[in-house]
């Protein structure tokens, strides 16, 4: 179990770190895009959504390094184990989503817990950014047309 706390431990710190990092980036794109970039909101919302994909990549890397490295348990509900079966149940978790057709068992189901939370504050953190980053460019475009 002690391995499994520190391994979540270690994933909501990088898992914030690459958030801020990333975030931060897209905040001085808003200062840099001029009115007349329309890709100001592709490139926004990809690079949220890519980023995303990597905290989940990181969590089910480590619950697949947890189960079949350290067999501090495993997930039921699944025919073959495989690190494709640990991303779709991180997703899962990750968005809050849990249809519930796979589960954990054993110490790792304490990272099923942190992944929801660390999920749902990423993905609002994330949310709450894209409003204010469109809201501000949407202002600078305004202001400039006058």
């Amino acid at each position: 179990m002690f391995v499994v706390a520190l391994t979540c431990l270690a994933l909501i710190f990088l898992t914030t770190f690459i958030h801020y990092q990333v975030l931060n980036r897209l905040k001085l794109l808003t200062y840099w895009t001029s009115k007349e970039s329309n890709l100001f909101l592709f490139i926004l919302i990809l690079s949220v959504f890519a980023t995303h994909i990597l905290q989940i990549s990181l969590y089910a890397s480590s619950l697949y390094v947890l189960i079949d490295s350290f067999q501090l348990g495993g997930l039921n509900g699944i025919s073959d184990f495989s690190w494709e079966a640990c991303f779709l149940f991180s997703a899962e978790i990750f968005t809050s989503l849990s249809f519930g057709d796979v589960t954990t068992f054993g110490p790792v189901r304490l990272m099923s817990g942190i992944e929801a939370l660390n999920g749902l504050l990423l993905i609002a953190w994330s949310a709450s950014f894209i409003f204010l980053s469109v809201s501000k460019f949407q202002k600078k475009n305004t202001s400039s047309d006058n």
